[in-house]
C-alpha cells in the first residue's frame, strides 16, 4: 500500500493508499498517533479509498507541546485539515 509522510500547516500526516476523489480522515484516540491510521488504511484502501491520518496536538510527532490539546487548537487545525482534502 502506498504511504506518502507529508505535513498540513504544521500538522504531521500520512497519506496511505493511491490517488483518488475519495479519502476518509482517521482521527487517533487518546494518546495515539497518527500511525494508527495504518491498520485502518489496510482495510478501507483496497476499496478504492484513501486515508489521511494526522497527529492531534500533544500526541504522536507533536506529543512535546503543552497545553494545545483543546478546542480551541484542534478545531482549527481540523478544519484547515479538511480544507486540504477539498481541494
Amino acid at each position: 500500500m502506498k504511504t506518502e509522510k507529508i505535513e498540513i500547516r504544521g500538522i504531521p500526516a500520512v497519506l496511505y493508499g493511491e490517488p483518488c476523489e475519495n479519502v476518509w480522515l482517521f482521527i487517533h484516540g487518546k494518546l495515539g498517533c497518527k500511525e494508527e491510521g495504518e491498520a485502518f488504511a489496510a482495510i478501507a484502501c483496497p476499496s478504492g479509498v484513501q486515508v489521511l491520518s494526522v497527529d492531534l496536538p500533544e500526541h504522536g510527532a507533536r506529543k512535546e507541546m503543552r497545553d494545545a490539546f483543546n478546542p480551541w487548537t484542534v478545531v482549527p487545525e481540523l478544519q484547515s485539515v479538511m480544507a486540504y482534502l477539498q481541494m
